[in-house]
């Protein structure tokens, strides 16, 4: 798969399979990690139980 990138230093934009260091200034540049929709949707469900758990516990704790 293609991606493009932006240089750190200069900010031109080139593509990541021909090489991962700048073919205008030589700075490598690493290529960001590219998260797919299922862990995405993963985190999402996680850290909606995680506000569930916290706020039962404070209702709880609040006498409720």
């Amino acid at each position: 798969m293609i991606r493009r990138i932006r240089c750190r230093d200069c900010r031109k934009e080139f593509d990541t399979h021909v090489a991962r260091a700048c073919p205008h200034c030589g700075t490598h540049n690493r290529v960001p990690p590219k998260e797919s929709l299922g862990y995405r949707i993963l985190m999402v469900i996680l850290w909606t139980d995680v506000a569930i758990t916290i706020g039962s516990v404070i209702y709880l704790l609040g006498g409720g």
